[in-house]
């Protein structure tokens, strides 16, 4: 494959230590492209381990063994990119609004 073709094909890394929401895990995917990211707010919702990606710890030798990991990994991109048109925004909304009352408890 290309060089283009082939960088498009490496998995997308995201590695914030707090993400409330997990829309870029559905953007990267609809590219085709799966998504590294670390274990914490919506990206643990949205990224199904090994299906679509791969959840890491946030630490140098975890976040290295996922990328090596995803980029081994012969990801199914014409499932990647269909998998974000299941997700609904009632579902964002509502994930939205369990956050909303855990924190207003706390």
């Amino acid at each position: 494959i290309g060089p283009l073709l082939r960088y498009l094909a490496h998995p997308t890394v995201i590695l914030p230590r707090t993400e409330m929401g997990g829309l870029v895990v559905h953007e990267a995917n609809s590219c085709g492209s799966a998504v590294i990211a670390t274990k914490t707010g919506g990206l643990m919702n949205s990224v199904i381990h090994g299906e679509n990606g791969f959840l890491t710890d946030l630490n140098l030798e975890a976040v290295k063994g996922a990328i090596c990991q995803g980029l081994d990994t012969e990801w199914d991109r014409s499932y990647l990119m269909n998998r974000p048109l299941n997700h609904t925004w009632k579902q964002q909304v509502n994930y939205y609004l369990t956050v909303l009352a855990h924190t207003s408890s706390v």
